[in-house]
């Protein structure tokens, strides 16, 4: 389904020579493994978990004597350090995503497909990425509730309470680091460089589903972590069927800023919906939305490439 619009990342053999003439690089099937994206997942985890334990142990070791655990999760929880740590974790994604394509000498433009794509395709994503969101709170409602102990709402609570209770200057700070940080970092390492990697090696259906399921891992919390993977599945067909990283990075942007909103002003009703769920009818009205969302996507693809062979 999806090989004519992946088509234009890899030019023909006639193409690659032009190409190689006037001094561009290679961008051919054969050069692309799909293990390269396992390589950068490994490396960016391997570096955000060090980076995170070492900036961890200074926090620490700064904070004795100035009080007690509460103290230390408290200023973990701050403004200024939850955007640090999101900075750190963003920019340490998009090294890696943006840098081993340039190592392994492909065209990192082309690789990572950041070309722009039809305004529609951003309506449509945002439009699916909106209604994919009540879809996703009710199945972690149903995970909750399945187990309460394994899908724990705690760490999602102390993400409302510190939006919440924030300054609006800090407020504001973490909202646009929030926005941009994972937007740009987590797209270009998920739906970039592990995605378009997988979909060297494997069927296109089980590239989205591994690179999502790394997606989610990432997040470590059992319930974010679900529900990210989800996520990550629509915005990993977003990037398919667009042939476009710009649109999933929009999606996941705001998908954040209204995650954002939620915490700040309905900080018990962003805990409260994992323990009660959403009204049955905007659950299946949310999940048609969806599906209409991504077969819209669909259509205009096929539309392009019918264009494109006339």
């Amino acid at each position: 389904m999806f090989t004519q619009e992946d088509a234009p990342i890899y030019p023909s053999a006639a193409a690659a020579k032009s190409s190689a003439a006037a001094g561009r690089r290679d961008e051919r099937p054969s050069r692309v493994r799909w293990w390269w994206g396992l390589i950068g997942f490994a490396g960016g985890a391997g570096s955000h978990i060090f980076l995170s334990l070492a900036i961890g142990a200074v926090i620490v070791l700064s904070n004795r004597g100035q009080g007690g655990t509460q103290s230390l999760l408290d200023k973990l929880m701050s403004p200024g350090w939850l955007s640090f740590q999101v900075v750190l974790t963003s920019g340490i994604l998009a090294l890696w995503a943006l840098g081993l394509p340039k190592a392994l000498k492909v065209s990192v433009k082309g690789f990572l497909k950041l070309s722009h794509a039809r305004p529609m395709a951003y309506l449509w994503s945002l439009v699916g990425m909106a209604a994919c969101g009540f879809v996703v709170d009710q199945v972690l409602f149903l995970l909750h509730n399945a187990a309460p102990q394994l899908f724990d709402t705690e760490g999602l609570a102390a993400f409302g309470r510190s939006f919440a209770g924030a300054s609006l200057g800090g407020y504001v700070l973490m909202t646009v680091v929030v926005a941009l940080g994972p937007g740009l970092g987590e797209e270009l390492m998920f739906r970039g460089l592990v995605l378009r990697s997988f979909v060297s090696g494997m069927p296109a259906w089980a590239a989205v589903l591994l690179s999502s399921a790394l997606f989610g891992a990432l997040h470590w919390n059992m319930l974010q972590g679900v529900g990210a993977a989800i996520i990550g599945v629509y915005l990993g067909l977003v990037t398919l069927l667009t042939g476009s990283l710009w649109p999933a990075v929009l999606a996941h942007a705001v998908n954040n800023t209204i995650s954002s909103l939620y915490a700040r002003y309905s900080v018990a009703d962003s805990v409260e919906v994992f323990r009660q769920g959403h009204p049955l009818w905007l659950v299946s009205a949310a999940a048609v939305v969806t599906v209409l969302a991504v077969w819209q996507l669909f259509k205009a693809q096929d539309t392009s490439v019918n264009a494109a062979d006339a």
